[in-house]
């Protein structure tokens, strides 16, 4: 009908540079009106871990999706829990 929109979202990944990227229009009525993009960056559990302990975070657990399932290849998540280390606590 009249003054409908429509968003047509395209999403793929780069393996090269190992990011996740998302380009969508919206159309109102067939024209134009809006449009954006986001591109977010692959990590493996090996480098988020080294960037994490680099700024003083201690994983405790790890997960492969919001149900606690195991990390493992074909999760959709990686999903990590932690805590601060006490040598880059915070003075009290």
């Amino acid at each position: 009908g009249d003054g409908e929109f429509r968003i047509v979202e395209e999403r793929w990944i780069d393996a090269a540079s190992r990011r996740v990227n998302k380009h969508a229009v919206i159309t109102r009525s067939g024209q134009p009106v809006g449009e954006t993009s986001e591109s977010v960056r692959l990590y493996s559990f090996e480098e988020l871990s080294a960037l994490l302990r680099g700024v003083g975070l201690e994983i405790d657990s790890v997960f492969g999706d919001y149900d606690g399932a195991p990390l493992q290849a074909g999760r959709p998540r990686m999903i990590l829990v932690g805590h601060r280390t006490r040598t880059h606590a915070e003075p009290r």
